[in-house]
């Protein structure tokens, strides 16, 4: 098996390497750090992905909600301070939209974060 992303979510799944490889279970990439497995879906990502992903998020956040506020009143709001508010929160609760928890995996060295997102 080539890809640590898909191994350490086999590991969090606890499902053996060997039914991946040989297709008797089956994680699907959907896009890069995004998989599907079954109809529950997951972002594999390093501490550092995570973080930007967590950032990103944070971004969204702030774009949805300013979004909703009457223009005339954007002009008394900071961005920047609203970014800071959603940052402070455990990535957890802004990337696994499922069951708000973060997991850890750790391969060849590297430790990857796991958010479940359906």
């Amino acid at each position: 098996m080539d890809d640590d992303r898909i191994i350490a979510l086999a590991q969090h799944l606890d499902i053996e390497i060997h039914l991946i490889e040989n297709n008797v279970e089956e994680i699907t990439e959907l896009a890069f750090g995004s998989y599907q497995y079954g109809s529950q879906e997951y972002m594999v990502l390093t501490d550092d992905e995570a973080d930007k992903e967590m950032e990103r998020n944070a971004e969204s956040h702030v774009e949805d909600e300013l979004y909703s506020i009457e223009s005339h009143l954007r002009q008394f709001i900071d961005e920047d301070k609203m970014i800071e508010y959603y940052m402070d929160d455990d990535r957890g609760n802004q990337l696994a939209w499922y069951d708000n928890i973060e997991h850890t995996e750790e391969v060849d060295g590297t430790t990857y974060y796991i958010y479940r997102t359906q």
